[in-house]
């Protein structure tokens, strides 16, 4: 149940970006929409690099990682959203979502920034791993189901091998 979100500017005229994320969290069960977010009790804990959000006690908390400057402690409600799933189910109802607060970055051209949330405390992963677990989930999407586990994990060390020794100079290879 994680999320990261990856961000690298490659192209562009500007030599310093400033990057606003502002995570948009429902708050409620799955089935349900809210309509507003007036009443929602909310709680925010920062650390360095960490930030906890909790909205209920009936609600898992959230907790970030994040290399962001600067995080604007500030939620609020963030406009109407309609779910085009709804709209085809002839559900039209607007919900209003919540944001804890704001994590603010200044980068630039070339550097990297990550901001990961999950229902379980994290760490931000190393970028070169990051991106070799993509590539790994990649080739397995392409590839069906497997219901022996046993075979699925040796398929995945196998995989794992060769994706890691495609990452090594043609030098180290040999």
């Amino acid at each position: 149940n994680t999320v990261v979100v990856h961000y690298r500017l490659v192209s562009g005229e500007e030599e310093l970006v400033r990057l606003e994320l502002k995570p948009l969290i429902t708050c409620r069960p799955l089935d349900e929409v809210r309509k507003n977010t007036r009443g929602l009790e909310t709680e925010l804990t920062t650390s360095k690099g960490q930030v906890c959000y909790r909205s209920s006690k009936h609600i898992p908390p959230i907790y970030f990682a994040h290399q962001a400057a600067i995080v604007d402690k500030t939620g609020g409600e963030y406009g109407e959203i309609i779910y085009p799933r709804d709209q085809e189910d002839g559900d039209s109802a607007a919900e209003r979502v919540y944001h804890p607060c704001a994590f603010i970055y200044s980068f630039m051209a070339h550097d990297e920034v990550m901001l990961a949330a999950s229902t379980q405390p994290i760490q931000l992963p190393a970028a070169p791993a990051l991106w070799l677990n993509e590539e790994r989930d990649r080739v397995l999407a392409k590839r069906k189901h497997f219901f022996d586990m046993a075979l699925r994990d040796r398929q995945l060390a196998a995989e794992e091998k060769e994706l890691s020794l495609a990452q090594k100079p043609v030098k180290e290879r040999l």
